[in-house]
């Protein structure tokens, strides 16, 4: 029956006027079959998932709800039709109409009585959530409260229905600020939908994601949330659509949430797997594919991986153009500013400036994204400030100052690197001074949250991103205004590496497994929120007498605050040693190095190079104008170098010879040479633009090319070189120490001794398994060479230190359970010599890896992979730790910065001082380099001047004339405390 005929029959059947009772019934006939053909609609409609196509499902309820309305239907269709479109309409963020249709629903249930019973919970959970969206908070209290009694009475506490009432109870606790209680409700309500809804079912996956987001909000463990958020990922994969929105946006947080944590490499990994299994799916260029290459190019820029980042970003603003119609607003104006980034970082600012200017247009065309257009707004003043276009760079720095100054367009989050940008703009103008009263601030104010007892992980690892960046320039600012003491200060927090992020981390864990630490944090993190809501309340409030009484609570706030920070620092100090690393002043570093000794502490700027030395005189410094794109390219050439073969002694012709003296000069500046010509000893920080590169093997002037490669001036010649986790203190353990050291060594792996079918096949479409893990190619890992001279390596370190008190472990007795099984916290010095593996280096291996012997059919725990965070979770105490292996000093991929992959992991276990190497390394070789170095060592040399002369004598071995090349004798590098 159509719409106007069943207006008609309304209007005939309200007439007084006598019917034949045949035609009655036959009118009735068609009344209930028009209420059974609504009624079954509206059942297939709310069995539909509206979380995919919104605005699909919110057609569908308004058609449905003017048919319920255009009759007189019974209240019980009225009711279920007004709910459903209320539903509808707060899926769609249309949260005022979805009130209205709510009220209307729940006034006609109320005529109901018990008729209404069965949806009742599902009436009075999304009242709340609508409540709760419209700010009412003690409506939505009181719905969710009568929404769990509804679900418990017809259906049990253990119930999909009862998960449902859980929801809106989280969303309640969300609202009034108790996280704890939030992720509680939301975690139950995950693990109700999981038991008791089928796997298809929407809302499982999206349950689970509230619980794995919640849980981020809360927990320090960041670990349990990336696996809630796998947990999630997977589940999703495997049940929903492969063009679900829900899939892609709760795959795209997983990913999102792996790099808040400094996870890139795995951010990569998983997202080209995910193109794949989207390419398989036939899903061509849709909105999640294309959120997924956002997400691709984010984590190749953060990698330093420029060139792939660039080819992404311009593949993903063809693509989207194309699309255009299912791009989310900012997709294309964010890719523009992704493929700048790639080319400034790659010295073509002319290209660079063409992408600001487009991604500024399309932000001001769309009127989306306030942050992405003041953000390019000021890399556009940069950029055209370098290239002399002075009036259109002032012209944009001046509406990035009127963007940014509205506090609601720019989060307080992101305000230090839009200051940063301000600090670089202002100095380059020529106005150090007023650069300086912008830097100082923003930098005290960054390094004050980094260096909190009450930091998350992940807010560590998002700060560090810029405060590097941030730091160093704030020290150039100083040394412009004269201030070393200052400079010096900022200059050590650039320098902050990544194995000092380890030890941070490490503190994070620590808190994990107290819970007494724990909560005293919690109550600090608490505290500190309170205070941000005073000071936001301060701002804005008008009344005197208001902001008197708010200021004597933030100042008994602030009070409390010193109390728990104290009680802390005297209740749990390795805690408080681990998050806060000491911060040496100019005074307390040149009083503590001795004759001979410097400090040099490269700050590489993205337009100049600045050197900074310290020896007992005091602070030097000398900037050179090589830009940082520059700087890489040299260092690249040098790496590459490296790996040329190292049975060719002709080295004139192959060697990057102007490049490494470009870098020396860079380091080491001719304008300071009475100063480092006078040292024997450098110091070197763990991180910055020397980091990837052994500083040993830089050639330190002109010279005869003729001359042998042996008698090259190499800075080892005459500088043994440190490298320095912490540049606070140049302590190193006592001799008397080391003689009593006890030592654990394992190599020389079985890699195969286990056939490829105990692992996964690797030529079958990847499963969620290998997605979220990585299932490495075991005829790879079987294929790997033997490593003979690694046992008696370990052996001769072993007799180097005292036989008696070693143990080591080779061949089948090499593997990832001996390693768990050893109790590592009692021996001084370990020592692995094996393959070391960088992500990606064998297929379906996505973070590094050292390899020992698998143990066939016993799991991935035991698959001859002991891998980074594997690493990170034993429990070592351990003064040095020797990775002779290739790629130890590696990062999580090959060009990921360096110490950052199993560095960061032994680190983050407990080891002191390591020995690694940067590059593929010889067996023979490496087993020459680490005997030697501890036979130095444990004959009372320090451990740089023993690596040194170990080098030198390998370099010099006539029966090895290959050994004069740097790629041979230079791949180990000596990190301290």
């Amino acid at each position: 029956m159509t719409h106007f005929s069943k207006l008609g029959w309304f209007a005939a059947a309200t007439m007084v006027v006598p019917m034949p009772v045949t035609a009655m019934d036959t009118l009735a006939d068609e009344n209930d079959a028009v209420i059974a053909a609504l009624d079954n609609a509206i059942d297939a409609a709310t069995a539909r998932d509206v979380f995919n196509t919104p605005e699909t499902e919110l057609a569908v309820w308004e058609r449905l709800y003017t048919r319920a309305r255009g009759a007189d239907h019974p209240a019980d269709l009225m009711a279920r039709a007004a709910l459903g479109y209320g539903i509808a309409l707060y899926y769609s963020e249309r949260y005022e109409e979805a009130e209205a249709r709510v009220d209307e629903a729940r006034t006609l249930a109320a005529t109901l009585g018990q008729a209404a019973d069965p949806w009742r919970y599902r009436l009075l959970s999304y009242a709340s959530l609508v409540a709760g969206e419209r700010g009412k908070q003690d409506q939505s209290k009181a719905f969710a409260e009568e929404a769990r009694a509804s679900a418990k009475t017809l259906y049990g506490e253990d119930s999909a229905e009862m998960g449902l009432a859980l929801n809106a109870t989280a969303l309640t606790h969300w609202i009034a600020g108790d996280l704890p209680a939030a992720r509680d409700a939301m975690c139950h309500a995950a693990d109700l939908a999981e038991a008791h809804l089928p796997a298809s079912d929407y809302m499982v996956s999206n349950n689970m994601f509230s619980c794995a987001v919640a849980e981020s909000m809360v927990s320090d463990d960041d670990d349990k949330v990336i696996e809630y958020l796998a947990r999630a990922s997977a589940f999703a994969l495997a049940n929903l659509p492969a063009d679900h929105s829900r899939m892609g946006y709760i795959f795209n947080s997983h990913t999102n949430m792996m790099g808040r944590l400094g996870r890139h490499g795995e951010v990569e990994a998983l997202s080209r797997k995910a193109i794949n299994l989207y390419a398989d799916a036939g899903l061509g260029d849709t909105l999640v594919v294309l959120n997924v290459h956002s997400t691709l190019s984010g984590s190749l820029l953060a990698q330093g991986k420029l060139e792939q980042a660039l080819d992404v970003a311009l593949a993903l603003i063809e693509k989207a153009e194309r699309r255009s119609a299912l791009s989310s607003p900012g997709l294309i104006p964010q890719a523009h500013g992704n493929a700048a980034q790639a080319y400034i970082g790659m010295g073509k600012l002319r290209e660079a400036a063409d992408h600001l200017r487009e991604a500024i247009r399309l932000y001001q065309t769309e009127k989306s994204e306030m942050l992405g257009m003041a953000t390019s707004q000021m890399r556009a003043a940069l950029v055209l400030q370098k290239l002399g276009e002075r009036e259109q760079a002032a012209e944009y720095f001046a509406s990035a100052l009127e963007t940014g100054a509205d506090p609601g367009k720019l989060p307080d989050l992101r305000r230090p690197s839009f200051d940063l940008f301000r600090a670089q703009y202002l100095v380059r103008d020529g106005r150090p001074q007023a650069a300086w009263a912008v830097a100082e601030p923003m930098a005290r104010a960054q390094a004050e949250r980094f260096l909190s007892l009450s930091a998350k992980r992940s807010e560590l690892v998002a700060l560090q991103g810029t405060l590097a960046p941030a730091m160093a320039e704030t020290a150039y600012i100083a040394l412009l205004n004269d201030k070393p003491d200052e400079a010096f200060h900022f200059a050590q927090l650039a320098l902050l590496s990544e194995l000092a992020l380890a030890d941070l981390q490490s503190g994070m864990r620590l808190s994990n497994d107290r819970p007494e630490l724990a909560a005293l944090v919690g109550d600090l993190r608490q505290a500190e929120r309170k205070s941000l809501g005073f000071q936001k309340q301060l701002r804005e409030m008008g009344a005197q007498e208001q902001q008197d009484r708010l200021a004597q609570e933030e100042e008994a706030n602030q009070a409390h605050i010193q109390q728990l920070k104290s009680r802390i620092a005297r209740d749990w100090p390795q805690y408080t040693a681990l998050l806060t690393p000491r911060i040496a002043s100019l005074d307390e570093v040149t009083a503590a190095l001795r004759p001979g000794e410097m400090m040099a502490l490269p700050i590489a700027l993205g337009d100049r190079m600045v050197s900074v030395l310290i020896d007992r005189d005091g602070l030097d410094w000398a900037e050179t104008d090589i830009p940082a794109a520059s700087l890489r390219a040299d260092v690249r050439s040098l790496r590459q170098a490296y790996d040329f073969s190292a049975a060719d002694t002709d080295l004139a012709d192959q060697f990057p010879i102007e490049a490494s003296r470009h870098l020396h000069d860079a380091l080491f500046p001719p304008a300071l040479a009475p100063k480092h010509k006078a040292a024997n000893r450098v110091f070197m920080p763990a991180s910055g633009a020397f980091a990837t590169i052994p500083v040993a093997s830089l050639l330190t002037r002109d010279f005869d090319r003729s001359l042998e490669p042996r008698d090259w001036p190499w800075l080892l010649a005459d500088k043994s070189v440190q490298v320095r986790v912490s540049l606070s203190d140049n302590k190193e353990t006592p001799p008397e120490r080391r003689a009593e050291m006890r030592f654990f060594g394992i190599g020389n792996p079985a890699t195969g001794a286990v056939s490829a079918p105990a692992f996964a096949d690797t030529e079958s479409r990847p499963g969620l398994s290998d997605l979220f893990r990585g299932t490495p190619d075991a005829r790879a890992l079987a294929d790997l060479p033997a490593l003979p001279e690694t046992g008696e390596e370990l052996r001769e370190i072993a007799r180097a230190l005292g036989e008696d008190r070693g143990m080591v472990l080779t061949g089948g007795n090499a593997t990832e359970a001996a390693v768990r099984k050893a109790d590592l916290s009692a021996y001084d010095v370990l020592a692995f010599a094996t393959h070391g593996l960088v992500s990606g280096e064998i297929n379906g291996l996505i973070e590094p890896a050292l390899v020992l012997t698998p143990i066939e059919g016993d799991g991935s725990e035991n698959d001859g992979l002991l891998t980074a965070s594997e690493i990170a979770a034993l429990q070592i105490d351990a003064d040095w730790v020797i990775l002779s292996a290739c790629n130890t000093g590696a990062g999580d991929s090959a060009s990921s910065p360096s110490y950052s992959g199993l560095a960061r992991a032994f680190r983050q276990a407990g080891a002191r001082s390591l020995l690694l190497s940067h590059w593929r390394v010889r067996d023979d070789v490496a087993s020459r380099l680490t005997v030697a170095t501890v036979r130095n060592a444990a004959r009372g040399m320090d451990r740089a001047e023993a690596l040194r002369q170990a080098q030198i004598e390998l370099m010099r071995d006539p029966d090895l004339p290959e050994a004069a090349n740097p790629a041979v004798w230079a791949p180990f590098v000596l990190i301290d405390d």
